[in-house]
C-alpha cells in the first residue's frame, strides 16, 4: 500500500455489483466529462459532427482548453493555440464558454442531482464534478444500479454525458467516474483502492506540465505517484502538486459539503387572450414576482437568477434569464430589470402563458465596520448599472478590453465579459491603458510609392491621441481626395519569422476636420484606415 494512503472503515455488509439493498454508507461521485465542452455544443449543435474545441478567447492566439475526439484524431490538443487548430484542420470549430455559463449550469445540474439525494457537493476546484450521498435511499430505489440509472437517465435529458462512480471515498469514487464509462459500483472498499491505484496519472487535476514531469521520473499510474514522499512532493513540485497529492490520500478527507442552493421554485399563469402589450405583460409578471419574493422571504433566502418562460400562441416558447447585480428580495430593482428586457423583445407572435421561476440562497448577516472609509468609486451602483445593460443587451454586452502581448494595433487588445465593475489600483491606470501601442519616430521622406496621399504641414503633433480602433482594417477608397496635412510616419516592422513587414503610420486630416489613423504597408504597397482619432 503507498505510503499515506487512508482506507474508510466501514461497517455492516457490502454490495456486489449492486444487486444487493443499500445496506452501508456510500459515496458516489458524478463526472460529467468535459463540461464547458458540452456546454459549447449545447449552444452549436450544428458543430456536433465536426472538430470543435473550447478556447480562451475568439482569437487565432486562444488558447484550446478542451477538445472532443475529432479533434483529438486530427491531432488538435488542448495547450495549442487556436491558430496552430486550424492549421491541423480547417474544419475545426471553437468558442469560449464564460464564468457565469458555467456556474449557472452548474446550479441547474445540481438541482437535478438533488432530486436523488439530499447530499450533492460540488466541486469548486473542477465544473463538471459532483460528489453525492447514497443512504437512505432504499425504499426509493432496490439497488445501487438502478439509483445510477436513474441519474444517468435524468442528466441524458438535459444532454448532458457523464459517468457515475459508487465507492467509499472521495478520491477513489472520483478517480474511478474519471476513468471508466458509464457507470462502476465497487463491492469493498479494497477493490476501489486497487482501482484508483492503477488509474492514470492524467486524471489528476493538474496543469499538462507536470504530468510530462512525472513521465521523466518514471511514474505510470497514481499508485506510482503515491509512492512519493509528501516532503518530496512539496519540495520539487510546490503547493498546488502538495495539495492534490493530500487529496489523492486521504489526509483532505471531510465529509460531504452539500451546495447551500435551494430547489428552484416557480410560478406559472396562463392568460385568458394572448398578450403582445409589455405594460400588461409586467402587470402579470408582478404577481408572479410577489409570490416568488413572498416564499423566498420565508425562507431567509435571497434571489440570484430568475428565469422567465413564455409560451406562444403560434406554439413556440421565448425564454429570458435576468440577473441583479447582487443577491437580492428587493422588488422594485427586478421589476425595473423586467420592464428593460421586456421592452427589448420582439414578438411573433401573443403570449398564451409565462412561467417565472427564481434560484435563491440562504441570506447571511453582514456585519459592517464601525469606521469604514467611504470609496470614491460606488462599486454597487455600477454593478446594479451593469445588470440594467445585460437586461437590454444581452449577458455577455459589458466587456472590457484586456491588452495581449502583440505589437500590431488591432491585435494587442482583446474583449472580455465583466460581471461588476473593478477596482483601479492606480489613478493613472485609464491614462496607461489608453495607450494602444508605442511608436518609433522616423525622418520624414519621400517616395514613388507614398505618392498617393498628398503630404502636408507636420510641424505639429496632434494633442488628442485617443484612438477608436477598428476591429479590422479597412481600405481607403481611391477616389477620396479629402486627406489632408499628414503627420508621420511612425515606423512599424516585424514578423521577421513569417513575412517581411512593415507599416508607415500616419495621422490625416479630412476636408471635415476628422482625424484618421491610417498605415501603408510596404509588402502590398496599400493605404488602410486602421482607426480615428476622437
Amino acid at each position: 500500500m503507498p505510503a499515506g494512503y487512508r482506507s474508510s472503515k466501514t461497517s455492516g455488509r457490502a454490495l456486489d455489483g449492486g444487486t444487493r439493498r443499500f445496506v452501508v454508507v456510500r459515496l458516489a461521485c458524478v463526472n460529467v466529462k468535459r463540461f464547458p465542452l458540452q456546454l459549447l455544443l449545447k449552444k452549436h449543435r450544428e458543430w456536433r459532427n465536426l472538430p470543435v474545441g473550447v478556447v480562451t478567447k475568439e482569437s487565432p492566439q486562444g488558447t484550446i482548453t478542451s477538445v472532443n475526439r475529432k479533434a483529438e484524431t486530427c491531432g488538435v490538443v488542448p495547450g495549442m493555440r487556436y491558430a496552430t487548430g486550424l492549421a491541423m484542420t480547417g474544419e475545426l470549430r471553437a468558442g469560449t464558454v464564460s464564468r457565469w455559463e458555467i456556474d449557472a449550469a452548474v446550479g441547474s445540474l445540481t438541482r437535478c442531482l438533488q432530486l436523488f439525494s439530499p447530499e450533492v457537493e460540488v466541486s469548486r476546484e473542477e465544473p463538471g464534478i459532483f460528489w453525492m450521498g447514497a443512504r437512505g435511499l432504499s425504499h426509493l430505489y432496490t439497488t445501487v444500479r438502478r439509483w445510477i440509472e436513474k441519474i444517468l437517465y435524468a442528466l441524458k435529458r438535459e444532454n448532458f454525458e457523464a459517468t457515475v462512480a459508487v465507492g467509499f471515498t472521495r478520491f477513489g469514487s472520483y478517480a474511478a467516474a474519471k476513468t471508466g464509462k458509464g457507470f462502476r459500483i465497487f463491492s469493498c472498499p479494497e477493490a476501489e483502492r486497487n482501482a484508483a491505484f492503477q488509474a492514470a496519472l492524467n486524471i489528476l487535476p493538474l496543469k499538462p506540465v507536470y504530468y510530462e514531469r512525472f513521465e521523466k521520473l518514471g511514474l505510470k499510474n497514481v499508485g506510482s505517484f503515491l509512492r512519493l514522499s509528501p516532503e518530496a512532493i512539496k519540495k520539487r513540485f510546490g503547493a498546488d502538486v502538495e495539495r492534490v497529492y493530500r487529496f489523492a490520500t486521504g489526509d483532505l478527507a471531510l465529509p460531504l459539503q452539500p451546495l447551500e442552493l435551494s430547489e428552484e421554485r416557480d410560478v406559472s399563469k396562463r392568460l385568458l387572450v394572448p398578450e403582445t402589450n409589455s405594460a400588461r405583460l409586467l402587470f402579470h409578471l408582478e404577481d408572479c414576482l410577489d409570490s416568488l419574493l413572498s416564499d423566498a422571504d420565508k425562507r431567509q433566502e435571497l434571489v440570484v437568477l430568475l428565469r422567465l418562460n413564455f409560451r406562444l400562441e403560434e406554439g413556440g416558447r421565448l425564454s429570458e434569464i435576468i440577473r441583479p447585480a447582487a443577491p437580492t428580495l428587493d422588488r422594485a430593482i427586478l421589476l425595473e430589470l423586467f420592464q428593460i428586457r421586456i421592452d427589448t423583445l420582439q414578438l411573433s407572435a401573443g403570449i398564451i402563458a409565462l412561467t417565472l421561476s427564481a434560484s435563491c440562497v440562504r441570506a447571511t448577516n453582514i456585519q459592517l465596520e464601525l469606521f469604514k472609509k467611504k470609496p470614491r468609486r460606488d462599486l454597487a451602483k455600477g454593478a446594479r448599472v451593469f445588470a440594467r445593460i445585460r437586461a437590454v443587451l444581452g449577458n455577455d454586452a459589458v466587456q472590457r478590453a484586456r491588452l495581449e502581448n502583440d505589437y500590431l494595433p488591432e491585435k494587442c487588445y482583446s474583449w472580455e465579459t465583466i460581471e461588476k465593475p473593478i477596482a483601479t489600483k492606480h489613478r493613472n491606470s485609464v491614462a496607461q491603458f489608453s495607450r494602444t501601442a508605442k511608436f518609433s519616430e522616423a525622418k520624414q521622406g519621400s517616395s514613388a510609392e507614398q505618392s498617393e496621399v498628398q503630404q502636408g504641414n507636420t510641424d505639429s503633433e496632434p494633442m488628442c491621441m485617443i484612438r477608436r480602433i477598428f476591429r479590422q482594417p479597412k481600405p481607403i477608397n481611391q477616389e477620396r481626395k479629402d486627406l489632408s496635412r499628414l503627420r508621420g510616419p511612425y515606423v512599424i516592422s516585424g514578423r521577421w519569422w513569417e513575412e517581411d513587414f512593415q507599416r508607415d503610420y500616419y495621422f490625416a486630416e479630412t476636408e471635415r476636420g476628422e482625424l484618421l489613423w491610417l498605415y501603408y504597408n510596404r509588402s502590398d504597397r496599400r493605404w488602410m484606415i486602421s482607426g480615428m482619432v476622437e
